[in-house]
């Protein structure tokens, strides 16, 4: 096991969003100037940005002003000592136990990174799989082309708040012409209330190489609210093939406000698994980049919320070269009083010709009470392309229930069974056995004691 060097150099819990706060953060984890430089752009950012407002169009369905971040510890020690998985608390084990073989597993939890492991074989092939704060000083040379410059401070408020207050995060490496055969998974915990995250991911992967990355968000449902705002960094390279899989399931306690970007180069692969079914309120930016020719995109996901869950999902198919693809379908279901966002977004650049690009999004409705707002756009300068968009929202279908009934099950059952079906068109595109049976029964779970509506 690895021990990051926040642990080394422990910190008290910090509060208040300032310089001050930052840069106690970058001394404790002993960081080279060029890493220091970058939270002070950030920081310097996230001070002349503005806050957005109901004004901006991004954010006029989401109203994020409960979150009180003067209130909130913006570092929080883990408070464990893991010398392996086993000395992790219970509740956190259950999280990460899928049944699934890893190759490499990183585990933070609060602001620190608690413990690393990375197979043997794998590290022989010049795999890196480390706390970021450790990777900064060892791997300056894979790490400083593209930490803060693929989820940049310009990218607006939050990723620049992101950027001068990251605590703990991975870096994950993979060689030239590599197959990792197991997949590497991340899991960020929080366990205490009243704390701002900042979780950070880099994954490059290099020229010819392949692996399958899930990185997950989880926590219990506390009392006093929680911050999420994490930020994802995903390097693709020339014909390299990767699977990525982003889990959220907080607790009911937390609001997130997190940025992904996955960039991808000539000839590679990218396929994408996002399912979401935890936070009160979510907001999050899943920017697919498509830099290079000849790339393949293939992206799948899934929300369900309940209560009064909020979540707001966008994604963007960026197509910036020609002979490219992509394919993307997000699902969803709202029970309750819950409300969902979605806008999809395909973007073909000038000179990016032959582009095929699809959008689909499916919502539905488990409650008369329940909002959906799908929002596709289409953004084309270049006439030599084929790209369609599709949304439909509904309640479950009546022909179907009425079939499914003529079998045996009583109104509700039927009408479960539906909705499970609906999400499988999803969930069978993930990559591993167990995560596909975990994502199902937190589907059932977030089913529970609903009746489907006369």
């Amino acid at each position: 096991m690895s021990q990051s060097s926040v642990e080394q150099v422990p910190l008290t819990a910090l509060q208040g969003v300032t310089a001050a706060a930052w840069e106690q953060i970058s001394q404790a984890c002993a960081e080279p100037a060029w890493v220091r430089d970058l939270r002070q752009e950030a920081w310097q950012a996230y001070v002349d940005t503005p806050m957005p407002t109901l004004q901006d169009e991004d954010w006029r369905r989401t109203d994020y002003r409960e979150l009180a971040l003067d209130d909130l510890l913006l570092y929080m020690p883990a408070g464990l000592d893991a010398a392996s998985e086993a000395d992790l608390p219970a509740a956190l084990r259950s999280s990460l136990d899928s049944g699934d073989e890893w190759g490499g597993l990183a585990v933070q939890v609060n602001s620190e990174v608690v413990c690393t492991r990375l197979d043997e074989s794998l590290r022989a092939q010049g795999v890196i799989l480390a706390p970021l704060a450790e990777a900064v000083n060892a791997h300056p040379e894979l790490v400083r082309p593209h930490l803060g410059q693929i989820v940049a401070p310009a990218d607006g408020k939050f990723p620049a708040l992101h950027g001068a207050f990251r605590a703990g995060g991975v870096f994950c490496y993979v060689p030239p012409d590599t197959a990792v055969e197991l997949p590497i998974q991340m899991l960020n915990w929080m366990s205490a209330e009243n704390i701002a995250v900042f979780p950070h991911v880099l994954l490059v992967a290099d020229q010819g190489s392949q692996v399958t990355f899930v990185e997950r968000y989880a926590s219990q449902t506390l009392q006093a609210p929680a911050f999420s705002c994490p930020a994802t960094e995903v390097v693709v390279k020339d014909g390299a093939q990767v699977r990525h899989v982003t889990i959220q399931d907080w607790g009911d306690h937390v609001i997130e406000l997190g940025y992904q970007r996955l960039r991808v180069a000539n000839d590679g692969q990218l396929h994408t698994i996002v399912a979401a079914t935890g936070g009160k309120l979510v907001k999050n930016y899943v920017d697919n980049s498509f830099v290079g020719s000849g790339v393949e995109g293939f992206h799948r996901g899934f929300f369900f919320t309940d209560g009064v869950q909020h979540m707001d999902y966008k994604t963007v198919q960026d197509h910036l070269a020609p002979y490219s693809t992509s394919d993307l379908l997000i699902k969803g279901a709202l029970r309750d009083r819950s409300r969902a966002v979605f806008t999809g977004v395909i973007n073909v650049r000038k000179g990016s010709k032959r582009t095929d690009a699809y959008q689909e999004n499916r919502n539905l409705l488990l409650s008369k009470r329940a909002r959906s707002d799908s929002i596709p756009i289409l953004e084309i300068d270049n006439d030599d392309v084929r790209c369609t968009h599709g949304s439909a929202t509904g309640q479950v279908d009546l022909d179907e229930l009425f079939y499914v009934m003529s079998h045996g099950l009583d109104k509700h059952s039927a009408a479960r069974m539906l909705v499970e079906g609906f999400f499988n068109e999803v969930t069978q595109h993930a990559p591993l056995e167990g995560v596909r049976a975990q994502l199902a029964a937190r589907i059932r779970q977030k089913m529970s004691g609903w009746q489907v509506e006369d």
